[in-house]
């Protein structure tokens, strides 16, 4: 729901261009009606106009951020060879019969970081303590074991980066 003081703001610009056309309906013949629904025209268009630009900057930023996130080098391809390395280094202590709870909370812990960004299905690995990470719905899995398969188109990404 809007706050009240937007209502204002939406109604104030909005009931001047609406009291002129009553002003004009009601006095055609009236050169001071007309221009005042004229005027009042213009400061709407002028208000839509500035709205839309910033609904434009507001989508470029979007896109840049987006791109930022899931582009080279970005947040998730980052989280994912990471995951990877740390999948290689666990199945490596593990059959030596270690258990690497430190770099297990890791790799936990960049899941997380991971399912901010958008959905993420965890399944065991084949290799002892590896794990396969889907992400977004994406075709294949953006992490399996100690390989990253990015980028990739993301079919319902969820989390922030399929935020509407």
């Amino acid at each position: 729901m809007r706050s009240p003081s937007r209502r204002r703001t939406a109604s104030t610009r909005s009931s001047p261009a609406s009291n002129a056309w009553s002003d004009v309906a009601n006095a055609p013949e009236s050169p001071a009606a007309r221009q005042t629904l004229v005027s009042q025209a213009n400061a709407l268009a002028t208000a839509f106009a500035t709205v839309d630009a910033q609904l434009v900057t507001v989508r470029q930023q979007a896109e840049q951020e987006y791109a930022a996130l899931t582009g080279p080098a970005g947040d998730v391809e980052a989280i994912a060879r990471e995951i990877a390395s740390l999948n290689g280094t666990i199945t490596r202590f593990v059959s030596e019969g270690d258990t690497p709870n430190d770099l297990m909370d890791r790799r936990d812990l960049l899941l997380d970081r991971l399912s901010e960004l958008g959905q993420v299905s965890v399944t065991q690995g084949s290799k002892p303590g590896s794990i396969v990470v889907a992400f977004g719905r994406a075709a294949d899995p953006i992490v399996d074991e100690a390989t990253v398969t990015w980028p990739q188109e993301l079919t319902d990404p969820g989390g922030r980066l399929g935020a509407p």
